[in-house]
């Protein structure tokens, strides 16, 4: 039912932002990180200067293990939005988990 809301809005108007990185967050819970990926792509063409989408895209990239990707879109989020705390709390957890994969090599 979600995807079907989210697919008319699109219909309607295909540029917006907001709709595209919300779909993103949906398909991210279903696990479905690749078709989140395309949608948060999408978003950021339209709206390079959207945090919640970077922080998006840092979730579905850290989700498929692309850890150091992740950490530049969470930072990027940051940057856009210091006072982001859901973002700084992922890079946060993203450059701690880093660390300790690399401490584990």
């Amino acid at each position: 039912k979600a995807k079907k809301h989210f697919s008319e809005s699109f219909r309607v108007n295909p540029k917006y932002d907001r709709d595209q990185s919300n779909l993103a967050a949906f398909l991210i819970k279903q696990r479905r990180y690749s078709e989140a990926v395309k949608h948060l792509a999408d978003a950021l063409r339209v709206s390079p200067g959207y945090a919640p989408a970077h922080n998006n895209m840092g979730v579905a990239l850290e989700r498929q293990g692309k850890i150091t990707e992740a950490i530049g879109y969470y930072t990027k989020a940051c940057k856009i939005n210091p006072d982001y705390m859901t973002a700084q709390k992922n890079l946060d957890a993203a450059l701690l988990k880093q660390k300790k994969l690399a401490e584990n090599e």
